[in-house]
């Protein structure tokens, strides 16, 4: 498959880019309205500017990126229709392509809001599922007390291994799995949790993982009371294995990889 490339956001034409920085401007004057992207999570934020990126560097390889055009005038039924055909020439998944076409609109509605852009999303009056159908990928479906034993008999390897980062990453890992049968979080939410904060001992005793509003899909704020079983896996992590991973002392970042950083979104995956 080949490779699109795209258009870091200071390499955009001068019209995007302005739209762009306006989109994101935070505002400290209670009068004043923010723009419309701030309050898009950072990943969000991040994954649509990459692949506005790769639409524009499309129309400039196909010489139709006029500079003096502002965003909303770049897409047309045409220009759309030229795209998912590049996009299929370098056999991009259908279901990368309706996520393109889905972002791209996305992104319009910031840097051009009131532009009408629904063609995108329905082109020809049809829908993006009718016109990119994705095949569910196969499973084997699992019992879910299968995961929690697989979590117990990971956190008995590292308790059983001599001290080290192979003992670490195990009873690290077999916290993320302990955690992940208690109520299955979002990789976003796991990965953005910090001791105090996200996971804290109630004043039963009993230990607890919680979100706040921000950071949950529904906007609603939640807290679960861990598993006994749970929260002894991950309480000898907290205990055993975090404090030796570098960087830990000083942030309180719950989950650490190997080389001294917050085990982001890619390491949990």
């Amino acid at each position: 498959m080949t490779r699109m490339p795209g258009r870091k956001p200071a390499t955009w034409p001068e019209p995007d880019r302005a739209a762009w920085a306006l989109a994101n401007t935070v505002s400290y004057d209670v009068w004043d309205e923010a723009g419309r992207a701030v309050y898009l999570r950072p990943k969000t934020r991040e994954g649509y500017a990459r692949v506005y990126g790769i639409w524009l560097a499309w129309l400039e390889r196909s010489g139709e990126l006029d500079p003096a055009e502002g965003p909303g005038q770049r897409p047309t039924p045409d220009r759309i229709a030229g795209w998912v055909r590049a996009m299929r020439e370098v056999r991009r998944k259908p279901g990368v392509i309706k996520l393109y076409l889905m972002s791209l609109h996305a992104m319009l509605a910031f840097l051009a809001p009131g532009t009408d852009t629904g063609f995108i999303l329905r082109p020809g009056g049809h829908s993006l599922d009718e016109l990119f159908p994705t095949e569910p990928k196969a499973f084997t479906p699992h019992d879910s007390g299968d995961l929690l034993e697989h979590a117990k008999a990971l956190h008995a390897d590292g308790l059983n291994e001599h001290d080290g980062v192979r003992r670490w990453r195990a009873l690290r890992d077999a916290a993320i799995m302990a955690l992940l049968y208690v109520y299955g979080p979002r990789h976003a939410d796991i990965s953005s949790m910090r001791v105090g904060e996200n996971l804290r001992m109630r004043r039963d005793g009993q230990m607890s993982a919680r979100f706040r509003e921000t950071a949950t899909k529904d906007k609603r704020w939640r807290e679960y009371p861990l598993h006994p079983v749970v929260a002894g896996i991950m309480q000898d992590y907290l205990e055993l294995a975090r404090p030796q991973l570098r960087g830990s002392a000083a942030e309180d970042w719950l989950w650490w990889g190997k080389v001294g950083e917050p085990l982001g979104y890619r390491g949990l995956e």
